[in-house]
């Protein structure tokens, strides 16, 4: 058998399958006695099935032995009895089916679904040409793994903690590591200087090839102080997302969208331009389409098939061949067909080999296994052999743990991922997967369950029919509410099966795809190593009880995530670039080994040929465009230097600054406040306090509120907050930075004193241990301890940290302490006793009357074993039983409830506290198996903190070794933080029901020693100096002044050797939003006393402008233009691709609101300096300024504010109408026949006053703001601009008498507008009327009629507007002439109206629907409508006439081009839709390949949803002989106006219209003519326009044909008369109209329009 048959079964079960035919088929296998079969079972079953339908047998099996079980059928159920046994195939066919539901069915009875081991064919048979595997390897890949296995591996592989090599987890420092151990690098540096290295990548997706590029070339000049530098000639993506991202992060210079054309001398690039394809390129790294050969794909497709992965990797093939690169590296699946994939190379040339490697071994814990080949262009050349020994060579397994890579719980990219996840939620309208139905999964879920005996509760997530779902207090409450049934399920089942195990996954860090089925495996089968991650998997990790974040899942593939620019991209997004990605420290490796092998092949650096002349290989290609690339992107602005990218420090005062001063504040107060204004819940988080109802529990003291709290369920009561005043968090952090020394020091630590101690002791402990650990003790003491920040949890604490230890406070009320922690050097081993041993504090400070006044104590690295007896009474069911498991094992489980404690009278002083007691069970406040123990409290440690007996499990240990321990916490702690114990139990010792005494060793992980001389003090001398702005500080807001920020704070302070990482020696360093928050903790102990420049600045600063100013782009770049695209039934906005990509980057480069620089100068002084480019902000706010039609002055100002705090809610103040009572009265109007009442009188006061041209301006106003939270600072820039508008809202109450006053306001103004209409000129695109308009409900249009005549008389003249029939008799001097024109509202709505208006203005059709591109459209007719208004009044009615008839020729085209190229049945509107690239998969991709292939034109057919008659296609008889033709496809390039949709009765028949989501819908417009009325008599016959009166309009009916156009005043038309040029376009519709009832229609309308013409 070739190879090894992995776990899915399918590639070796294809082999056993052949092999089985030819009668050679044997597997030996060796299994732990009890392991079930039902895995293995269910692999060949499904493996022999597909490989050879109708032809299967149960397995025969043979004890090692030689004699054989009884049975056949049954001897495979009863198997396991054998230690070890050989399965065997038969050699023939067997003749008649298996019974393999049998087997199924005693397998099932027995509820063993385990996971066999690997099955390993004898190295005899397994062949040189695939890629090596071992037993020992992770199937946990998706391609490749379709298994049933468990959740929880009880594994005791060694977690990559556990390695003898240091712990790294950095990515550049793993790339430093990785080119420090390949010193031959060296060489191909020098032998390609004098030029850059040519590199091309397709289908990379993330690049992570160039990403490992950059991090390599950066270790290389660190080390050998060689630049290997590289060009990106081109990239090749077909997924837009992808392609925006790539453009914005490497800005190649050609972006190509789809390697099929790379074969072809021009391809198209991303923006839909065609551009010659490049080549002389010295690395090709490809990563073509993987998805036919996958696993999981049920219709794979062969290599040479029309398939995606097929076509991909012939169209790279094809590139290559016309380039003949030295040396290409492709990465795919395993299952890909890897020796076709030699051959191919070998037919042109190359010689290539493949290997299988897995990410695991090359520094990152990563279980993905993915084949790399290397091909190099030299026939029969051993350099990819030595290849294959070098990426062995390179091998590192991954010493950090999964922990090691994920953000911390508190970064705020977790937050902003959090909130995007549960926008993107499975219930959420947006997300694409895990939208499974519940119904189609249940019974597999049952199922499991009673196989699995687990029982039917579900205690992670305790979900209910109908969508509740509350998980566990520490859980992503909000995200698991948004999954659905299958998933809550499986979350559920999966904590069930760790149970089994006696673990208790919320405590460890384990990933589960939840993604995958419930029988199939969703873990890793290592500790502490992330399983493969894919594109929709839902990788949950248990400790957090929430998903890996995409920036989480892109740092697991070893991506610089911090130097990433991710901006729009969703969760679903980041997941599939990171599901996709190569790892980079593989592909670094695999490109390493490369160059290192391949260096002659490269060409030297002063070497101008080209591989293609070189290799005798032409090209077709046009000289002129040789270097042609995407010409999308202005040239960049020369950035400027960092160093002047903060001035103005001449306007700010130095002054003194003391780090050593401490404020004066008594204990017993401080810790009080403490107490007041701890978080007493989760979601308050550092800042907030809740107002919700907050309860305590009063067992264990954990609080919550009514909201959070519940999971777990705690004794809880309400706590009263009028009694138990809270403080503000950030008032009591205030005043506790106040009190708290900025720098402290270890003082009087010496190695005599350390020894002297041990020798006190009188303990032995190994010199190496003892060694090792004072080490570590005396690099503390010889580093300065510098603040960082106060941390608000349940318990206050403070933290100092320097670059080899770590000072925490707790103001724990009971007992304040000062805990002091080391750091272990770099260079120690993970599994390094000093390590270990390092997790323990050295040191505390116990605090008596002050926080600095107590007693030092060091805790020295031995280890006391103490014998302890513990015995229990009180059984109560054990956690297994409570979780409803039903193995005999869990059903009737019981654990003592109370357990008692001693300790011989000899052994307490060993104790840091006396430890025994009674402990009572509290199951019900949570903790690692509910497991928690309080101790009863008595007179001698009452004034103490209560003591807890609880598990605490190692993060990723082995949980055999996890054990119980005793402590004074029983928080959850995160990764790097550590519990404070005072004793650990044997890892052996677990609760139970027993009533015998237990004889149990505890161990105690430290001695404590008093070290009276040693103090904790502050550190003085720093001679530190800062600067802040004086009285005045003067803002510039010109062109030029945001290049630079205005200097608000500068710190400077001596720091000789103590300067820490952060600061960069000789230069100034900037530092960027993702690092501001680190770096602002390391440098808080220098700022947080100064971040307050003063308060002056928190009113708005003016500031003056300058009087020619235009918008700034270097601020406020222009943004890209939008373009509207069709998705299935809604048209929505997407931005121009070719500027969007520079915008980003324009974006990216404006000036920062708030600049950090840092720098350590020659003389040991480090310098802050932080400023604000107050001018940008100004500049921004003005960019959102309208400017159309606005003359007035625009003036800006500024403010700053020192303590901003984000308001947790925002409290808007209630809006109010404002009262005219205390107006005057106004004069009655002077042509009113009836008076007006004295109310309506101020009312017409007010009017007036409005409508003055002295009226006060309403001011327009834009505010940009910035905030830097570390420093609560909040910078503000804004712009106003007066605004004249005359008018207001009159919101008087019903029955007032708006129209009467509204009459009067016409009245007292009509001489100042008939004056004004005089002094009036020609307006361009408009004609000037004096009348006022006037738009009502349209059952209020004929009351204004009759209103303006009851108030006024005849004094003006009305013209009434109710239907489009009005404005089809209405002439221009009529409007003209009137004073007042009456509106109905719903005329804007109707479509002979908007028909008209379309019709006339001659530029395209309007949307059927409102929305964005309803306005985006009127406003394109609108500015068309207004040329023709200027072509009416110069050129007569005959030009507008011609123009409309220009538009319909024109339309008519586009309605054929697009029914015949795009699809059978268009929208008008699709005429101005952009349509983007689309990835095609499976089927749909191979039509089309076909169809290209084929050279069709036609593109592939689409069956109807709703089967119709169709009337004829709609192309026309002939086209056009100006006709374009695309040079690259051959297709006639036409301009139609697409055919509109039926209307609304129509469509409401078909029930398959939807209006456009997110947007105001209105009833859709029949289907009319558009008609423009016109005196030409040669303008068409008088069949084209006829004068048809209306009729009576008919009740709704279901058929089209008896429904009639409400609002027009003609019926539809013949298609006879629709065809004529000088006719109207008929609309058609999306149904069909039989052809019996349309022809009634015709006659119908042919005799009304003969009838019409006779009468007139």
């Amino acid at each position: 058998m070739a190879g090894e048959l992995r776990a899915a079964g399918v590639e070796g079960g294809a082999e056993l399958g052949r092999r089985w035919m030819r009668g050679n088929a044997k597997i030996d296998h060796t299994y732990a006695e009890g392991q079930a079969l039902s895995g293995l079972m269910r692999t060949v079953e499904k493996t022999f099935a597909a490989v050879c339908p109708g032809i299967t047998q149960p397995l025969r099996v043979r004890a090692k032995t030689g004699k054989p079980p009884r049975g056949r059928d049954k001897s495979i159920a009863d198997a396991t009895r054998f230690p070890s046994f050989s399965l065997a195939l038969p050699t023939t066919p067997p003749r008649r089916l298996p019974r393999w539901q049998r087997v199924k069915t005693q397998l099932s009875r027995r509820g063993k679904s385990l996971f066999p081991p690997s099955l390993v064919a004898s190295p005899q048979n397994r062949s040189q040409s695939k890629p090596p595997s071992t037993a020992d390897e992770e199937s946990s890949d998706a391609e490749v793994d379709d298994t049933v296995t468990q959740a929880v591996s009880t594994s005791r592989n060694a977690a990559p903690d556990a390695s003898n090599l240091p712990p790294i987890h950095d990515i550049p420092a793993i790339f430093s590591d990785l080119v420090s151990r390949v010193p031959e690098i060296k060489a191909v540096a020098e032998h390609l200087e004098g030029r850059k290295m040519r590199v091309a990548t397709m289908c990379s997706g993330t690049e992570s090839p160039l990403l490992a590029l950059d991090l390599i070339r950066r270790s290389i000049v660190e080390h050998y102080g060689v630049n290997m530098e590289f060009d990106h000639v081109f990239s090749c993506e077909i997924e837009p997302f992808k392609q925006a991202y790539i453009e914005r992060n490497f800005k190649p210079p050609l972006l190509f969208r789809d390697v099929c054309e790379l074969g072809d001398s021009h391809a198209t690039t991303a923006y839909g331009s065609l551009a010659p394809v490049p080549g002389d390129v010295d690395l090709l790294v490809a990563g073509t389409s993987c998805v036919d050969y996958s696993n999981l794909n049920n219709e794979k497709q062969d290599i040479d098939d029309n398939g995606e992965s097929g076509r991909t990797f012939r169209g790279m093939m094809s590139w290559v061949k016309n380039h003949q690169p030295p040396l290409v590296i492709l990465e795919n699946v395993c299952s890909a067909p890897w020796d076709r994939v030699a051959q191919y190379f070998e037919k042109i040339g190359y010689s290539a080999d493949y290997l299988r490697v897995d990410t695991k071994n090359f520094y990152i814990p990563h279980t993905r296994t993915r084949v790399y080949l290397l091909a190099v262009n030299q026939r029969h050349s051993s350099l990819p052999g030595k290849w294959k020994d070098w990426i062995g060579k390179l091998k590192r397994p991954a010493s950090s743990t999964l922990d090691a890579f994920l953000l911390p719980s508190d970064d705020p990219r977790i937050h902003q991922a959090r909130e995007k996840l549960v926008s993107e939620s499975y219930n959420g309208v947006d997300r694409r997967t895990g939208r499974t139905d519940w119904g189609r999964c249940e019974s597999r879920h049952q199922r499991g369950r009673l196989e699995e005996e687990l029982g039917l509760k579900r205690p992670l997530t305790g979900w209910e029919e109908g969508g509740y779902c509350k998980m566990p207090d520490f859980a992503w409450n909000d995200w698991g509410v948004g999954q659905v049934e299958r998933v809550w399920d499986l979350m559920d089942i999966s904590l069930l099966r760790s149970a089994k195990k006696g673990v208790d996954p919320s405590y460890k860090t384990q990933v589960w795809n939840l993604s995958q089925n419930v029988d199939r495996a969703i873990g890793s089968n290592k500790v502490g190593i992330c399983p493969c991650l894919t594109p929709s998997m839902i990788p949950y990790i248990t400790n957090r009880g929430g998903p890996m974040v995409g920036l989480e899942a892109l740092s697991m593939q070893g991506l610089p995530v911090d130097e990433l620019l991710l901006t729009r991209e969703t969760e679903d997004q980041l997941a599939d670039l990171a599901g996709n990605a190569m790892s980079t420290t593989v592909v670094g490796a695999c490109i390493m080994a490369a160059l290192v092998v391949g260096r002659k092949l490269l060409k030297e650096g002063d070497d101008d040929a080209t591989y293609e002349s070189k290799n005798d290989v032409a090209m077709d290609v046009d000289d002129e465009d040789e270097d042609e690339t995407m010409d999308v992107d202005r040239a960049p602005e020369k950035d400027v230097p960092v160093e002047e990218r903060i001035s103005g420090e001449d306007q700010l005062v130095e002054k003194p600054l003391d780090l050593a001063s401490t404020a004066e504040t008594r204990l017993t107060a401080l810790l009080q406040k403490a107490q007041q204004s701890a978080r007493l819940c989760e979601c308050e988080g550092r800042k907030d306090i809740t107002d919700r109802q907050l309860n305590r529990c009063v067992d264990c003291g954990s609080s919550s509120c009514v909201k959070c709290g519940g999971r777990p369920e705690h004794n809880f009561e309400a706590i009263d907050v009028n009694a138990n005043t809270r403080l503000p968090p950030l008032a009591f952090a205030k005043e506790l930075k106040a009190t708290l020394p900025m720098s402290l020091s270890l003082a009087n630590v010496s190695r005599e004193l350390l020894d002297s101690l041990r020798e006190e002791t009188g303990v032995t402990i190994p010199e190496k241990r003892w060694g090792s650990w004072c080490e570590a003790v005396l690099r503390v003491a010889a580093h300065e301890l510098r603040f960082v920040e106060p941390k608000r949890q349940e318990i206050w604490a403070a933290t100092y940290q320097s670059p080899v230890a770590y000072l925490e406070l707790q103001l724990n009320p009971q007992q304040p302490e000062w805990r002091l922690f080391a750091r272990p050097e770099g260079d120690e081993p993970a599994n390094s006793e000093i390590r270990k041993l390092l997790e323990s504090p050295i040191g505390r400070f116990v605090c008596e009357d002050g926080l600095f006044s107590g007693r030092w104590d060091f805790a020295l690295p031995y280890t006391t074993s103490i014998q302890i007896t513990i015995s229990g009474s009180e059984p109560v069911p054990s956690w297994e039983q409570k979780l409803g498991l039903q193995g005999k094992e869990f059903r009737d489980r019981m654990v003592n409830s109370r357990l008692e404690i001693d300790v011989d009278a000899k052994d307490l002083d060993h104790f840091d506290r006396d430890i025994s007691g009674a402990y009572t069970l509290l199951d019900k406040c949570g903790t690692a198996n509910s497991a928690l123990h309080k101790k009863a409290t008595d007179a001698r440690d009452a004034h103490l903190p209560p003591l807890f007996l609880l598990l605490d499990p190692t993060r990723c240990g082995d949980p055999v070794d996890d054990s119980f321990v005793i402590s004074i916490s029983k928080g959850r702690y995160e990764y790097g933080e550590t519990r404070p114990i005072i004793c650990q139990l044997q890892s052996k010792w677990r609760q139970s029901d027993t009533d015998e005494e237990e004889h149990i060793r505890c161990q105690i992980p430290y001695k404590w020693m008093k070290a009276s001389d040693v103090q904790l003090a502050p550190v003085a001398g720093h001679e530190a100096h800062y600067a802040v702005p004086g009285d005045q500080l003067d803002i510039s807001v010109s062109m030029e002044a945001c290049r630079s920020a205005n200097a608000l704070l500068v710190c400077r302070v001596p720091l000789l050797d103590q300067a820490g990482p952060e600061w960069p020696r000789n230069a100034w360093k900037e530092v960027d939003k993702v690092h501001e928050r680190v770096t602002f903790k390391a440098l808080a102990w220098l700022i947080e006393r100064i971040r307050n420049v003063g308060g002056r600045f928190s009113d708005w600063q003016d500031a003056e402008l300058p009087g020619a100013h235009v918008n700034c782009e270097r601020c406020a770049p222009t943004a890209p233009n939008l373009l509207w695209t069709k998705v299935k039934k809604r048209v929505v906005a997407i931005e121009d691709t070719a500027q969007a990509g520079q915008y980003e980057r324009d974006l990216k480069r404006r000036p920062a609101p708030f600049v950090t620089q840092l720098k350590l100068d020659k003389n040991g002084v480090g310098v802050v300096r932080i400023g604000v480019n107050v001018a940008s902000l100004m500049h921004r706010a003005m960019s959102r300024l309208p400017t159309a039609g606005r003359k007035g002055k625009v003036s800006v100002s500024w403010r700053l504010t020192m303590d901003f705090l984000p308001a947790a809610k925002i409290k808007m103040p209630k809006f109010k109408l404002s009262s005219n009572r205390h107006d005057s009265l106004h004069a009655q109007p002077p042509s009113f026949k009836i008076p007006l009442r004295p109310e309506q009188l101020r009312s017409l006061t007010w009017m007036l006053a409005q409508e003055s041209p002295n009226a006060p301006p309403f001011i327009e106003e834009e505010i940009s703001e910035a905030i830097m939270e570390p420093l609560g600072w909040r910078a503000e820039g804004r712009a106003q601009r007066p605004v004249h508008i005359r008018g207001g809202v009159l919101a008087d109450e019903v029955g007032y008498g708006k129209t009467a006053i509204t009459l009067g306001l016409i009245d007292c103004t009509a001489k100042e507008v008939e004056k004004d209409f005089r002094k009036m000129q020609d307006m361009k695109g408009k004609i000037p009327v004096k009348a006022t308009l006037v738009v009502v409900p349209p059952h209020l249009t004929r009351q204004w009629g009759s209103e303006v005549k009851k108030f006024a008389g005849k004094r003006f003249k009305v013209v009434e507007l109710a239907t489009a029939t009005n404005i089809n008799s209405l002439t221009i001097e009529e409007v003209q002439e009137a004073d007042i024109v009456v509106v109905a509202s719903n005329l804007f709505h109707s479509s002979v109206y908007l028909a008209n208006l379309e019709a006339l203005a001659a530029a395209g059709s309007l949307p059927l629907q409102d929305g964005r591109y309803f306005n985006a459209r009127l406003g394109n007719v609108l500015d068309s409508l207004r040329n023709q208004v200027d072509r009416l009044r110069d050129d007569g009615a005959n030009a507008v006439m011609d123009k409309i008839l220009e538009g319909r020729k024109l339309g008519r085209y586009i309605i054929a081009a697009l029914s015949y190229w795009l699809t059978p049945c268009v929208d008008e509107d699709e005429s101005n839709f952009f349509v983007p690239t689309k990835r095609l998969k499976g089927k749909s991709y191979r039509e089309v390949a076909e169809v290209a292939e084929s050279g069709k034109k036609q593109p592939p057919k689409v069956e109807p949803k709703v089967k119709t008659k169709a009337k004829k296609s709609a192309v026309p008889d002939s086209i056009p002989a100006n006709a374009s033709v695309s040079p690259r496809t051959g297709l006639v390039m036409e301009v139609v106006i697409p055919v509109r949709k039926a209307s609304a009765a129509s469509s409401a028949t078909s029930g398959t219209s939807e209006p456009e989501e997110d947007s105001d819908t209105r009833p859709k417009r029949r289907r009319v003519i558009r008609k423009v009325m016109s005196s030409d008599e040669s303008a068409g016959s008088d069949e084209d326009k006829p004068r048809v009166k209306r009729g009576k309009k008919a009740a709704p009916a279901k058929r089209l044909t008896k429904k009639k156009a409400v609002d027009s005043e003609y019926e539809a038309s013949s298609a006879e008369e629709s065809g004529s040029d000088a006719g109207s376009l008929a609309e058609s519709s999306d149904e069909d109209i039989p052809k019996k009832k349309a022809g009634k229609v015709e006659a119908k309308a042919k005799a009304k329009a003969k009838a019409s013409s006779a009468t007139q």
